[in-house]
């Protein structure tokens, strides 16, 4: 497939269609309004960046209801799956961070 870089994108867009209908029940259309009703930002009121990552915006959700939350960076995605969504931690370490500015 390398003789067919054209053949290569149609195929990896393809994936990327099937992976946002089949895991979060959206159309890669809807995921790209979604990144434009956010003003093209990271949807973390604390961060905001326009710079997703390389994979780009990464489509939020709950794991325990399924529920789809914004799109966020690739940095605030990863550090909400590092604490398990948990607000209780995120809000002890923003306790934490303060007792030691």
């Amino acid at each position: 497939m390398k003789a067919h870089p054209e053949l290569q994108e149609k195929v990896a867009l393809q994936q990327r269609k099937s992976h946002y209908k089949k895991k979060y029940g959206i159309t890669l259309e809807q995921k790209e309004q979604r990144i434009v009703v956010q003003n093209r930002r990271c949807a973390n009121p604390g961060c905001q960046t326009e710079t997703p990552g390389k994979k780009g915006f990464a489509t939020d959700h709950s794991h325990v209801t399924g529920k789809l939350r914004g799109e966020l960076c690739n940095r605030c995605n990863v550090a909400l799956g590092m604490v398990n969504d948990s607000a209780a931690v995120l809000d002890g370490l923003v306790r934490y961070l303060k007792f030691y500015e």
